[in-house]
């Protein structure tokens, strides 16, 4: 995508997976120390799921080979040696849609990917379910080879869009789960009254 060759790709995806790890760490100390334990007094739970599905709806917009982006995809031929190549960049050979697909600049889609992805891809593999996890990378393989990045991030943002307007539609119906074992002088209190409206029935029919 950035004409970068393999051991460029290597080094620079390393370096993005780094950041990532780090934020994601920074993110998951914040969640343990303090914000984890904010939302749930404010009850918060859906308004942080909600907002963490539109970072990643908002990633893929961000990230979209929009037409107005500057730059198309292209490709180098590197002579190694006398008798080795190396190619870079999007091949037209492979991918037919090479030529017609924009590249999305590069400091737009490492932030993009530092900030707004950090954690929320292995939510999202665990929230997806086990035969989504089995066919879900065979479908994006199948439109990523025929149809290119568009075709894969189209599909992303019309699942990551129907998710949150669920999540909206549905917003007062939705309660974070309480075991009844939290909340032991509630259940009391529930059975004090429950026992004194009994045998204040019991006394009135006597």
């Amino acid at each position: 995508m950035y004409n970068w060759t393999n051991e460029q790709a290597v080094k620079y995806y390393g370096l993005i997976t780094l950041a990532q790890a780090g934020v994601d760490s920074a993110l998951s100390i914040l969640f343990v120390t303090w914000l984890g334990q904010a939302l749930s007094k404010r009850r918060l739970e859906r308004i942080a799921t909600i907002f963490g599905l539109s970072c990643m709806l908002f990633f893929h917009i961000l990230t979209f080979p929009w037409p107005f982006w500057p730059n198309k995809l292209k490709y180098d031929i590197n002579h190694i040696n006398q008798t080795a190549t190396e190619i870079t960049g999007c091949y037209t050979q492979t991918y037919s849609w090479c030529p017609s697909t924009h590249q999305v600049p590069l400091a737009l889609y490492v932030f993009s990917m530092v900030f707004l992805m950090a954690g929320t891809m292995t939510g999202i593999l665990f929230m997806a379910g086990a035969l989504a996890r089995t066919i879900g990378p065979i479908v994006v393989s199948f439109l990523f080879d025929h149809y290119g990045p568009e075709a894969t991030w189209e599909m992303e943002m019309v699942v990551l869009g129907v998710t949150i307007g669920v999540w909206v539609v549905f917003y007062r119906k939705i309660e974070p789960y309480e075991a009844n074992d939290k909340h032991p002088e509630s259940l009391d209190r529930k059975d004090s009254i429950i026992s004194t409206k009994t045998e204040s029935l019991s006394i009135e029919r006597l």
